[in-house]
């Protein structure tokens, strides 16, 4: 593949714009390209839904999926952060004054753009510091709901390129489409653990996905007392309370879901999708 110049390649996270993407590439009425290769960063904590559709896609689809994690994954770093580099999830702090506030987010730039760079770099044959002299067009499923979520490239040798936005696709039409050609659950593609979820997707997973919910409570019960860098105790809820203790139906009740984060605050366009 190094003979070759300019590349297509997905950012696959087995999503519904993701997933819409990587099975209409190479279909001439949507005009996507055939991608050389697609990339899933894979953080090690994503809901088990979204493992199964990536095994799906990459058994249906005519070109390479990659797997990459970066590291030993976000997972162990949250869980253990002594064992290394801790990439800080967006955590919400409870401080000693009562205030609450939130941790700055590292953990996409470490366990995702990082890990897409990696992998392409890996899959071309490129040692570390080595000057890459390919062009990759990247395809990220962003939609055109989201196009606050548009970004940059993640080295000067990629070029974004967002076929949805063009298509003038929402998130809705994606969904239909898969209706049509896709007889298998799409999810969304974000950590068990990821605050940025409001009290419907909280209670979602609560209620019908309790390995995902058991891996977000032990996660919430492991950063409490905080890292080397923070004070004050941590917590995945706004409310800051413990996750188990949090009744999102009362909170629901009360309308209390409008000033909740969302994914449409992950600015880097990489997860949720």
């Amino acid at each position: 593949m190094k003979n070759q110049n300019k590349l297509s390649v997905l950012s696959f996270g087995a999503g519904i714009q993701s997933t819409a993407l990587a099975l209409m590439s190479g279909d001439p009425e949507f005009g996507v390209p055939l991608f050389d290769f697609a990339v899933f960063a894979d953080t090690g904590a994503e809901p088990q839904s979204v493992y199964d559709c990536l095994e799906r896609v990459r058994s249906k689809v005519s070109y390479p999926v990659i797997t990459h994690m970066h590291k030993a994954g976000l997972l162990k770093a949250v869980t253990n952060p002594k064992a290394g580099r801790f990439g800080a999830i967006p955590a919400f702090v409870e401080n000693h004054d009562g205030s609450v506030g939130m941790l700055r987010r590292q953990c996409t730039k470490e366990y995702k753009l990082n890990a897409i760079v990696e992998a392409i770099r890996r899959e071309l044959g490129y040692q570390s510091r080595q000057k890459v002299a390919h062009s990759v067009d990247m395809y990220i499923g962003i939609s055109r709901d989201e196009m606050q979520r548009m970004a940059t490239p993640l080295a000067p040798w990629m070029t974004n390129k967002y076929p949805l936005v063009d298509m003038q696709w929402r998130r809705g039409h994606c969904e239909d489409y898969l209706r049509k050609v896709w007889n298998h659950p799409v999810g969304k593609s974000a950590c068990t653990f990821c605050p940025y979820r409001d009290n419907r997707g909280w209670r979602e997973m609560k209620q019908s996905d309790p390995e995902s919910w058991d891996q977000a409570c032990m996660v919430d019960d492991k950063i409490r007392n905080g890292f080397e860098k923070t004070t004050g105790k941590l917590f995945l809820h706004r409310s800051a309370k413990p996750l188990r203790d949090v009744d999102f139906d009362e909170l629901l009740a009360r309308d209390d879901d409008q000033v909740e984060f969302g994914f449409l605050e992950e600015c880097d366009g990489i997860c949720g999708v």
